[in-house]
């Protein structure tokens, strides 16, 4: 794994000690976690403004809700 330097103030670094304390962790796996967590993160509020930008639209959220019944019917395909 190739490893790169990053520069952080003492307030995060601080942070990152007193976690590192409490898990046990390496002071990386701790800095990955947080930005995959980070980036979850910021996934989920883009999916909430797409899905609130679709609500707004009234004619695009009523094929978006049809568009639902459709698929809704096909679980119980093989049934």
């Amino acid at each position: 794994m190739s490893t790169a330097t990053v520069r952080i103030d003492s307030r995060t670094h601080k942070l990152l000690q007193e976690i590192k304390k409490i898990s046990g962790e390496p002071m990386q796996i701790i800095i990955s976690k947080a930005l995959e967590h980070y980036k979850e993160v910021q996934f989920w509020n883009e999916v909430n403004e797409a899905y609130l930008k679709l609500r707004t639209d009234k004619k695009a959220w009523k094929e978006e809700l049809i568009e639902r019944k459709l698929w809704a019917r096909t679980l119980n395909d093989g049934k």
